[in-house]
C-alpha cells in the first residue's frame, strides 16, 4: 500500500454506518410486515414463506454484526494509523 488515506477511511466507515443502519430498519420493517401479515393469513403455503423468512433472520444479524465489525476496524485502522503518523512525526522533529 503506497498509501494510507485516514480520512477517505473514515468517511468510507461514515458511509457503509449509514447503509448499516438503512439495512437494520429495512429488516425491522420487513420482519413487522411478515409477522403482520399472520393476522391475515390461515393458509400453509404462508406459513411456509414465514417459517423460510424466520429461518432467515439469524443470517441477516450475522451479516448486520459483521458489518458493524467491518466498520469498527475501519475507524479504529484509521485511529492508529493516525496515531502513528502523530507520533512518528514528534519523535522526528
Amino acid at each position: 500500500m503506497d498509501h494510507f488515506n485516514v480520512e477517505e477511511v473514515r468517511s468510507e466507515a461514515t458511509k457503509l454506518n449509514q447503509q448499516l443502519q438503512r439495512f437494520t430498519e429495512d429488516c425491522s420493517a420487513a420482519a413487522k410486515l411478515v409477522t403482520d401479515l399472520n393476522q391475515h393469513f390461515d393458509d400453509p403455503v404462508y406459513d411456509k414463506f414465514a417459517a423460510k423468512f424466520k429461518s432467515y433472520q439469524p443470517t441477516m444479524t450475522s451479516l448486520q454484526e459483521a458489518l458493524d465489525a467491518y466498520i469498527k476496524f475501519m475507524n479504529g485502522s484509521a485511529d492508529a494509523y493516525a496515531d502513528f503518523m502523530s507520533q512518528a512525526a514528534s519523535k522526528i522533529s
